[in-house]
């Protein structure tokens, strides 16, 4: 059988690793010149990102590599390391596919990696998961920033939401459906799970804003003519 499904797989696993990855570590004095600007305190979100990120990517690293092995095994039967995981997921293993919104799903995840990536390098160091402010920060507009003004969360929310439709969907040809395991136990677990986690990434929106107010009263009409000229936060023409 083909292997197609378990590189995709592979594909995918990779891309989300590097969406998640952090480029640049904000230093205490960045983060508190921010707060300074913004006359705020950290919020919740800002004081559990970095754990919460951290349980995201294993999360759902041990989510995608269960289903690429369950892939790898269903196209391999006889070989020796599909013996082996045949006896570690004990439900049975539907044979592989790439259906229609299993191969969406994937294209959406690639394009959202490229775009978290060039974000990454647009910003440089400027890149935090933590809102900060340098002391020779400067308002970048180039790259993905002259299309919207927060392409790298555009990115993370484009793969984010793509994932479960990847794994968990109906109709993605997945493990997780074909075998049952959407209806079991562990099946209901997960799926609360993820639906907490992307709880958590919606909060996005709230960030984007104080980011948006942060860099207005630094940048002040050098922010609000960028602004008229990119008025979307995250997607072109509509948001």
């Amino acid at each position: 059988m083909s292997l197609l499904r378990t590189y995709l797989m592979l594909l995918v696993l990779l891309c989300h690793q590097a969406t998640m990855f952090e480029p640049s570590r904000a230093s205490p004095d960045e983060r508190e010149r921010a707060a300074r600007a913004g006359k705020t305190s950290p919020s919740l979100f800002e004081r559990t990102l970095r754990p919460v990120v951290a349980g995201f990517r294993l999360f759902v690293g041990v989510v995608l590599s269960l289903e690429t092995a369950a892939d790898y095994a269903a196209a391999t039967p006889s070989g020796a390391l599909s013996k082996h995981i045949f006896a570690l997921l004990p439900m049975s293993i539907p044979e592989p596919s790439t259906p229609p919104l299993f191969l969406i799903a994937v294209l959406a995840i690639a394009l959202g990696c490229i775009l978290r990536v060039l974000s990454f390098h647009t910003m440089k160091a400027l890149f935090t998961y933590e809102v900060s402010l340098s002391a020779r920060h400067k308002l970048v507009t180039s790259g993905p920033y002259a299309v919207v003004r927060h392409p790298g969360y555009t990115a993370l929310l484009l793969v984010q939401v793509s994932l479960p439709l990847l794994c968990l969907a109906p109709g993605s040809g997945s493990w997780w459906w074909g075998a049952g395991v959407a209806h079991s136990r562990l099946g209901h677990a997960v799926v609360g799970t993820w639906a907490a986690l992307l709880g958590h990434v919606a909060l996005i929106v709230r960030r984007a804003s104080a980011e948006d107010a942060l860099l207005h009263g630094v940048f002040g009409r050098e922010w609000e003519a960028y602004a008229r000229s990119v008025r979307c936060r995250f997607i072109p023409g509509v948001l």
